[in-house]
């Protein structure tokens, strides 16, 4: 039987929830119970996370059971079928544009057969960048590309020995996310200017700082509404897009996951106090 070759984005399943990060298509599949998946490849390398349910992966060199919080690589053309479990399957997918995946390729060994992941911190990135998914304030796509750029650094992680000081792009890309915190930055654009590769500043902000890029916009875009909030009269629409959130609903709602007070309780309890 001839192989289906797919297209970015598409699935044997229904997909839903379909969201790109610059080029990267995040998208949650669902899979009917005791489906008989025939034989394909995808045109572009992804990561799964197996969310709920179960299958089993029939490869051209074995195959492979998966379980629940497990995550597979597939690299690009890999021939696959399977079959779905009785209880059905959903998916959270994570598919690497062809452009990101030449660029890795010049720096470091991409595995040519599927790799799968019981647990560790590929499953918890995969697992965190899933959350974002339902997140639409202004720092998700930050967040979301960094986490995939993380989950790309730990598929072709080194055996060496981390740095042991800290890089001086590093701080360069400190400074400049807090002098640019309000605009539209990506991970991509913030390395090319402090001149670091996408996948290494990711992995090193992280291992070094303690969150993310995306977490630290988030955190700073929040102080920043806070501050306003204290401090003026300004309109809750007028904040919001100071502190560089798209839209008054969207910032609400990043407000209030961390602060525990919507802006205007805030706002209130505040001017209560004082």
């Amino acid at each position: 039987m001839t192989a289906a070759r797919l297209e970015p984005g598409s699935f044997f399943g229904r997909s839903r929830r379909v969201r790109r990060v610059s080029d990267v298509i995040l998208s949650e599949t669902h899979y009917p119970a005791a489906l008989e998946v025939p034989p394909h490849v995808h045109e572009s390398a992804y990561f799964a996370l197996l969310l709920r349910g179960g299958y089993r992966e029939d490869l051209g060199h074995g195959g492979m059971d998966f379980t629940p919080s497990s995550v597979v690589f597939h690299p690009p053309h890999e021939v696959r079928h399977g079959d779905i479990g009785g209880r059905g399957a959903t998916l959270f997918h994570v598919e690497i544009p062809r452009s990101w995946m030449s660029r890795l390729a010049d720096h470091a060994r991409i595995p040519d057969e599927a790799f799968l992941y019981g647990g560790g911190p590929m499953v918890r990135l995969a697992q965190s960048l899933y959350r974002e998914l339902s997140v639409d304030d202004a720092a998700a796509t930050l967040i979301a590309e960094g986490q995939v750029l993380e989950m790309l650094g730990l598929l072709i992680r080194s055996p060496r020995q981390p740095e042991r000081r800290v890089p001086r792009w590093l701080d360069e890309a400190v400074e400049l996310v807090h002098e640019e915190f309000t605009t539209a930055l990506t991970v991509r654009e913030i390395a090319e200017r402090v001149g670091a590769s996408p996948v290494h500043l990711a992995r090193t902000f992280r291992r070094l700082r303690g969150e993310s890029i995306g977490e630290l916009v988030r955190r700073l875009r929040v102080e920043r509404a806070r501050q306003r909030l204290e401090d003026s009269a300004s309109a809750l629409a007028a904040v919001a897009l100071e502190a560089g959130f798209a839209d008054q609903s969207h910032f609400t709602r990043t407000f209030r996951r961390a602060t525990g007070f919507t802006p205007r309780e805030y706002r209130r309890l505040h001017t209560r106090a004082s």
